[in-house]
């Protein structure tokens, strides 16, 4: 499946992220084909029992079919008609994951924080003066973002206000500059800037960054691993879910969020504004996240 492989590397290297999920999907489905001929054409059945009959969880399935479907389609020139068994079984588990999902957030439901006690928890972090913790707390609060958002470097000049690359958060005075070249959807939504003048934001920002100017002169990292370096891409999830109420993590957040939105009024619009923030669509926010929609 070398070809699959090229394929990849050729019409995604720009894409990042979508190129490592690829690039790990191609691994997988790589190794569940070992032991066929895949230099002749592969009949979908093969896919679908190899895809079907592996312990991969319902997501897993999903996205090691996209790439099968990819090989067919464009290394072994299939037609739509001719992968039509795959686009069926792909609504197959389409259906399961969504089952899964429900039944799964009927149980988190139960266990999850109010958006209250979030709150609180964010404001305690301030009042211990862990401003990593609140710097932390209210982005995810306020902005709605994942983790590799919050994979940021703090600045007290205006030099990095052009960078195209990272997350900058910038000390201007009374307020602050937050710009987020480094997100998942950025190529789809493009690069954010937020102007954020809480005071209590503002002044734990400052506080985070004169604790470590002196090892990290104007660039420092919020989050810092044992090397004493800015933590990696990779790692910074671990990092977001330490500084997170019960370390319940960013995602969880995001359903107790859209949970206190949907018991309120004028829901879409408030939803509308969280899709933009995040740089997600409302249907998949609605669809991923929102609780309340279980049907």
């Amino acid at each position: 499946m070398l070809a699959l492989r090229e394929y990849i590397d050729d019409h995604y290297k720009e894409q990042v992220n979508t190129h490592k999920q690829y690039t790990n999907q191609y691994f997988k489905l790589n190794d569940l084909c070992s032991q066929i001929n895949t230099n002749k054409d592969v009949p979908c059945e093969t896919f679908i029992n190899l895809i079907k009959d592996s312990d991969y969880k319902t997501t897993t399935k999903l996205q090691l079919l996209n790439v099968a479907l990819m090989f067919k389609r464009k290394i072994q020139d299939n037609t739509e008609d001719e992968v039509k068994p795959m686009i069926d079984f792909r609504d197959v588990l389409r259906g399961n994951e969504t089952t899964e999902r429900h039944n799964k957030n009927k149980d988190l439901i139960q266990n999850l924080p109010t958006s209250a006690q979030l709150t609180k928890y964010m404001n305690t972090q301030y009042k211990n003066e862990n401003w990593k913790g609140f710097i932390t707390n209210y982005i995810l609060i306020n902005f709605y973002t994942r983790n590799l958002d919050l994979n940021v470097i703090i600045h007290s000049d205006n030099e990095v206000i052009d960078y195209e690359e990272d997350n900058h958060i910038v000390i201007d005075d009374n307020k602050v500059l937050y710009f987020r070249n480094n997100y998942k959807t950025k190529n789809i939504y493009g690069r954010q800037k937020h102007i954020i003048k809480n005071v209590k934001f503002v002044e734990s920002v400052k506080n985070h960054y004169n604790k470590h100017t002196e090892e990290f002169e104007n660039n420092v990292p919020l989050f810092i691993n044992s090397k004493n370096e800015k933590v990696s891409d990779r790692d910074v999830g671990w990092y977001v879910a330490k500084e997170t109420f019960n370390n319940i993590g960013e995602g969880n957040y995001l359903k107790v969020i859209l949970q206190n939105i949907n018991n309120k009024p004028n829901t879409m619009t408030k939803l509308e504004k969280v899709s933009s923030l995040r740089g997600t669509k409302t249907e998949r926010l609605v669809k991923d996240y929102n609780l309340k929609s279980i049907t």
